[in-house]
């Protein structure tokens, strides 16, 4: 199973899988999202403000880079814990 996963695959194949995804995670990409970033950060955490108590690792730190993702990818939101779940 690893060897399908990006991080671990070699040249040739990491390249022909890397290379149309490129121009998302350039620097002017990603300064573009920032906005977007801080409001799921703030959502995330007036979320957990609303509790009395916040299992933080599950309930705020694992959301982010799902929602993120999610964010991303322009999943609808509805869908972004069903994507924590599958991160998990």
């Amino acid at each position: 199973r690893m060897r399908n996963m990006l991080a671990a695959m070699d040249p040739p194949r990491h390249h022909a899988y890397r290379a149309p995804l490129s121009p998302h995670f350039r620097p002017r990409a990603i300064a573009g999202m920032e906005q977007r970033v801080r409001d799921i950060c703030r959502a995330i955490m007036a979320q957990a403000r609303e509790r009395e108590e916040v299992e933080f690792v599950h309930q705020v730190a694992a959301r982010l880079p799902t929602h993120v993702i999610g964010e991303f990818f322009g999943l609808p939101r509805p869908d972004w814990p069903y994507l924590q779940q599958l991160a998990e």
